[in-house]
């Protein structure tokens, strides 16, 4: 018997087609889905000249929801489904001998909805039928019964479609194929990092007690995963406004004597096969005790929550540059952008604002350009830096009445030279002192996080084009996404007999040719490798098909004389 394999390259998902017999394939039967836009799919039967999909509240199959003749292999469903309900399905394999060839019904019903969002801007020139869906990563880090992590997806009329289920994680991060990165509530930990995909089925997780910040984890062209870790060292508490109070409550605080820890992230990166952390960053080994945030209140904070340790950097976010080996990291309590080289450590330079008051050091460049305990940089494919401006100290760095968050893209020369390319300061009632993100859309537009629990698109003209109010506590990141369905593509072979899998070195020569039609079902541009071998694991041949998202490709396969 001959197989053909068809692989998606980058989740390596490998299909064989060397069945005869079809059944259904997903919703799996007696599932529970944490999503109501539901992707149906079953396998194809030889000799079927068309399917009959149906789908019910019940079993009982004279009322169905839908009742559809379709000619693919599977049925996407965006409307019918709600939340916290239960379904059957089936399919109907007609052919010109057989119109009653139904399957099994298969059960499945849906999670309970998260939230409670709204539209405060409403879209223009769209549908629900188009794929624009918003992830947010949404945690409350307080404490106590109100502390809570989830994530949830929306459409652009503010409807639920998708959340984390019982995972209990915020997204932090999203890659290129669609699977999510963040921190999940565990038994031993309140955030432990993890990465999953839309079906809520986790792909990695970090060790046991390992304790990796949350702020920001992703997966290195490598396979491994790079991510913070808490680094605590001893040192002195400097002069400032706060030396009485330190002194009141037994400290020497003089500046000199090193008698509380500061605490930094080092930056790590973890062989996922090993669990060994294989290459590190310390700050401790580059920074030095004069550069802390004097006038932000991080000292203050320490007495007035009664901590025990000083929160140095929190760095929040870091982003991987692949072409050049290079490395930029937020370090929000410095008002920083550190760059650095992934492959000796060293330092290239520091982006930050330079003021009497702020003990940063040397070594600056752009000191002009006055963000303040910023969130979420990031590298554009044009080279621009992307980021949050929280903008916690902007009335002191930028000499305006009141603080005041920005989203920047900022560009930067050969000589070190700034410049803000795009800036959008947000309404005071937005405010976003904690937390926020931002994302550089593909039609030029911007998404924000902002304003603890909203959402909104902005143009590159500055217009707020739609804005989304989660009623939630707050978003630590958001995402306009392509798909639901990442991994999801469909194989149909044209002309299917029983001889096709039976006996294919027969077809082969009956025939000499396969053709078959390689549907991408997902809203990501897919690379899919296939080969055909026989039960000898003689590889025939093999190639490899560039798709659009959502289009369909039809290939002729042909084996000679």
């Amino acid at each position: 018997m001959g197989i053909l394999n068809i692989k998606k390259i980058n989740l390596f998902i490998i299909l064989c087609f060397n069945s005869v017999l079809a059944s259904l394939i997903s919703p799996q039967n007696n599932s529970t889905l944490n999503f109501i836009h539901v992707l149906f799919e079953w396998e194809q039967k030889p000799k079927v000249e068309e399917y009959q999909f149906q789908l019910f509240h019940s079993s009982n199959e004279d009322d169905p929801l839908i009742d559809s003749l379709i000619s693919d292999i599977y049925f996407y469903e965006k409307f019918l489904i709600n939340w916290s309900s239960s379904y059957y399905w089936r399919v109907n394999f007609i052919n010109e001998n057989n119109h009653n060839n139904w399957t099994e019904n298969y059960y499945f019903e849906t999670k309970d909805k998260k939230f409670d969002p709204e539209i405060v801007i409403e879209p223009e020139n769209s549908n629900e039928m188009d794929e624009e869906y918003f992830l947010a990563g949404i945690s409350n880090w307080t404490g106590g019964t109100a502390q809570f992590n989830a994530s949830c997806i929306i459409n652009r009329f503010g409807k639920e479609i998708w959340n984390d289920g019982d995972l209990n994680v915020f997204v932090n991060s999203i890659n290129s194929s669609g699977e999510m990165f963040g921190g999940q509530d565990v038994d031993w930990v309140f955030n432990a990092g993890i990465e999953f995909n839309m079906q809520g089925e986790i792909l990695w997780e970090e060790p046991y007690n390992f304790n990796l910040d949350p702020h920001e984890l992703k997966q290195l062209p490598n396979g491994n995963y790079m991510g913070f870790k808490h680094e605590l060292v001893e040192g002195p508490i400097p002069i400032g406004n706060w030396t009485e109070q330190f002194q009141n409550i037994g400290y020497v605080a003089d500046g000199i004597e090193n008698e509380i820890n500061w605490v930094g992230q080092k930056l790590i990166e973890i062989n996922p096969e090993t669990e060994d952390i294989v290459w590190s960053w310390n700050p401790f080994e580059y920074f030095n005790y004069d550069e802390f945030d004097s006038i932000g209140g991080t000292w203050n904070y320490v007495i007035n929550s009664g901590r025990s340790y000083y929160d140095w950097l929190h760095t929040n976010a870091f982003f991987f540059d692949k072409n050049h080996n290079e490395i930029y990291l937020s370090h929000r309590h410095l008002s920083r952008i550190t760059k650095i080289d992934y492959l000796t450590g060293e330092v290239i330079w520091v982006m930050g604002p330079s003021h009497e008051n702020l003990n940063y050091g040397d070594n600056h460049i752009c000191t002009n350009i006055g963000f303040s305990w910023q969130h979420n940089i990031q590298l554009l494919e044009n080279g621009n830096l992307l980021l949050f401006d929280n903008g916690n100290l902007s009335h002191h760095i930028r000499d305006i009445s009141s603080p005041a968050s920005r989203g920047l893209e900022i560009s930067i020369n050969d000589q070190n030279e700034c410049e803000i390319v795009w800036e959008f300061e947000l309404p005071s009632e937005l405010l976003t002192l904690g937390r926020g993100g931002i994302q550089k859309l593909e039609d030029g537009n911007y998404l924000i996080s902002a304003g603890n629990d909203n959402m909104l698109e902005v143009s590159d003209t500055g217009e707020m084009i739609w804005m989304a109010d989660l009623n939630t506590i707050a978003i630590y990141r958001g995402y306009k996404i392509q798909s639901l369905f990442p991994e999801a593509y469909s194989v149909n072979f044209e002309n299917l007999s029983e001889l096709s899998f039976s006996n294919l070195s027969n077809f082969f020569i009956m025939d000499n040719f396969l053709e078959f039609q390689l549907s991408n079902l997902s809203g990501y541009n897919n690379e899919y490798f296939y080969s055909i071998s026989t039960d000898y694991n003689e590889n025939i041949l093999s190639d490899t098909l560039q798709i659009n998202p959502f289009e369909k490709r039809n290939q002729i396969i042909e084996f000679g004389s």
